[in-house]
């Protein structure tokens, strides 16, 4: 899959949304609503920015969704859940600075009726570059999913997809498993990149959905010498924390 970038002289903003199924129950706060990608990743929900841009998406995801220590895969040990994390695709017109607070949002409606609770979601997140819209690869060694799109089982969330050849990994917030909120930004070229959102709470609390929110802001990337030093400290990341 190759990047598509977007014409970068859009006089306003173009926010992005698909809801693939109701059931997902991803909400975007924003002026325009195109498609999601399709084909390859089950993406929740996109997104499209320009270099000075906002936009929001909730949804629900599994509390422990980001990371189970209880993941039954040798080639994904404490990975992510691919089903129950939420998925977004983001495309950027143009560089600029990539802004995400991820957080609880206990106003995200419930199957048939009430809310989804958010005492358990700590939230946490992987960032990737580019989109997967293709089957995964026929040498995949789970054999049921090799050749076929949509999300495995599990996924690494701290490198990149085997099924999802196409992205390849820049970063992640692993919660100290006590943030009820987390922001982390990075200055990013033009192009599209790929989200995994979902929970770090521990495998042992009952496995609720919980409401979370997403909101995306994009600034412009500074004048070249102060790139060169954002760049120097790690993705110019705001309060991340590695594995």
């Amino acid at each position: 899959m190759k990047n598509n970038n977007n014409n970068t002289n859009k006089a306003i903003a173009s926010l992005t949304l698909t809801l693939l199924s109701p059931a997902l129950l991803s909400t975007l706060h924003a002026s325009t609503i195109i498609s999601a990608p399709t084909g390859g990743v089950a993406y929740n929900s996109g997104l499209s920015l320009t270099g000075s841009d906002s936009g929001s998406v909730s949804g629900s995801v599994g509390q422990w969704s980001w990371q189970d220590p209880a993941v039954a895969d040798a080639n994904v040990p404490n990975g992510g859940w691919g089903h129950t994390s939420n998925w977004i695709a983001i495309t950027l017109t143009e560089p600029a600075i990539l802004q995400l607070t991820l957080s609880r949002n206990a106003a995200v409606p419930a199957i048939p009726s009430g809310f989804f609770p958010v005492d358990n979601y700590f939230p946490a997140f992987t960032l990737w570059q580019n989109w997967d819209t293709d089957a995964a690869p026929l040498d995949f060694y789970d054999a049921a999913m090799a050749g076929q799109p949509g999300n495995y089982h599990v996924y690494p969330n701290t490198a990149n997809v085997g099924w999802a050849e196409d992205l390849a990994y820049l970063d992640h917030y692993r919660n100290n498993g006590t943030e009820t909120s987390v922001t982390a930004s990075w200055p990013l070229a033009a192009g599209n990149y790929t989200f995994a959102v979902g929970g770090l709470a521990a495998s042992s609390v009952g496995a609720s959905r919980q409401g979370y929110q997403a909101a995306f802001s994009t600034s412009a990337i500074p004048e070249p010498a102060s790139l060169a030093f954002l760049a120097l400290t790690g993705l110019a990341t705001l309060r991340r924390r590695r594995a």
